[in-house]
């Protein structure tokens, strides 16, 4: 990618820029309609457990934007049963 983010840019994906829109700090609550769509493309699509992973850690690690960290957190209740376990299995970082 010569001009957009690096690959190494957890938000360089699709799923990672949708993560990244629906828990910005700028939004006044949840958008739950959006939240679906995150956990839809995570249940279809081959990459989008790793990606959604990266992305969500990023957006929690070293964030001191409390709005940002509760939307995370509520994104984070509406994920597939499948991706917990593997956030969940994850050694601490």
């Amino acid at each position: 990618m010569a001009f957009g983010r690096s690959h190494r840019d957890p938000y360089a994906n699709s799923l990672g820029q949708l993560i990244e829109k629906a828990t910005f700090a700028g939004m006044q609550t949840e958008d739950w309609g959006q939240f679906m769509h995150i956990c839809d493309i995570i249940n279809t699509t081959h990459d989008g457990p790793k990606d959604a992973v990266k992305a969500l850690k990023k957006r929690i690690s070293k964030n001191y934007n409390h709005k940002e960290i509760q939307l995370t957190l509520s994104l984070l209740g509406e994920l597939p049963v499948s991706l917990r376990y593997v956030l969940q299995t994850l050694p601490a970082a």
